[in-house]
């Protein structure tokens, strides 16, 4: 490693770049074909309880056929499926927003839950995004750009430490993978 040179250790550098710019496009398109399954999926439910009669299960049906069909997705519970019905109808008559909504990352989700669903005596809403592969869990936390340092501070001191979110992931995924 001493034998790299100072020229050599700025283009390793600047591959460095390239990589970690290509990592970020792919998070960047990963995250825009959620955002356009969420809606659609949105739009689906929201299609069918326009179309069904009052008492009709349709989200509870929904929810058993993936618990027994595809019991390994996630995000598909009666409440991941409310929410995306939501998201589909904030934005459905907006010629204008609903092709930017992909471009969204996770602190515009932030303001708009905020903005649109947080009540007036809730604090400002937190994202927790759990991620994990075959050698590796990773737990962030997004939190919304205009809280002021104090209040990220407080916020720090009330969530869930990382490692501990980390070690429970692990072992939800050696549990799950059994």
């Amino acid at each position: 490693m001493s034998n790299l040179t100072n020229k050599s250790n700025l283009e390793f550098d600047d591959l460095v770049k390239i990589i970690e710019n290509a990592k970020n496009r792919a998070y960047r398109k990963v995250n825009e074909e959620l955002i356009l399954m969420y809606v659609e999926v949105g739009k689906f439910i929201y299609q069918k309880l326009s179309e069904s009669k009052y008492g009709d299960k349709i989200v509870e049906e929904l929810v058993i056929f993936f618990e027994h069909n595809y019991p390994d997705l996630k995000g598909f519970n009666r409440r991941g499926l409310y929410r995306m019905r939501q998201f589909y109808e904030l934005y459905k008559d907006d010629e204008i927003v609903s092709p930017l909504v992909t471009q969204l990352t996770w602190t515009n989700h932030l303001k708009i839950i905020d903005r649109e669903i947080k009540k007036e005596r809730e604090n400002p809403s937190v994202g927790i995004i759990l991620c994990a592969s075959k050698d590796d869990e990773v737990v962030e936390f997004a939190l919304s750009r205009s809280l002021s340092p104090t209040m990220v501070s407080k916020y720090n001191l009330k969530l869930i430490d990382k490692k501990l979110l980390q070690a429970k992931l692990k072992e939800y995924i050696e549990i799950s993978v059994k």
